[in-house]
């Protein structure tokens, strides 16, 4: 589904579709909307994907993005 969206965009895009609602007004509803919305329901290491039994396989032994960064594994 997410392949559709990001196509359709592309198309609009390249169409020279005009944005309604400028960039930094969506940016700062989403940001809003974010901090309002109660964790239980973000998509978050605590929440969705990640309690599935196939996200909750990785365990905090798997190096996070940051830990590789840092050069640890």
């Amino acid at each position: 589904m997410f392949a559709v969206h990001s196509f359709q965009a592309a198309v609009m895009a390249l169409d020279g579709a005009r944005c309604v609602v400028p960039l930094d007004d969506v940016i700062l509803a989403m940001r809003d909307i974010g901090r309002r919305m109660p964790r239980a329901l973000k998509e978050t290491s605590q929440a969705g994907l990640a309690t599935t039994p196939m996200g909750l396989k990785f365990t905090p032994e798997t190096p996070s993005s940051r830990d590789l960064k840092q050069g640890k594994s």
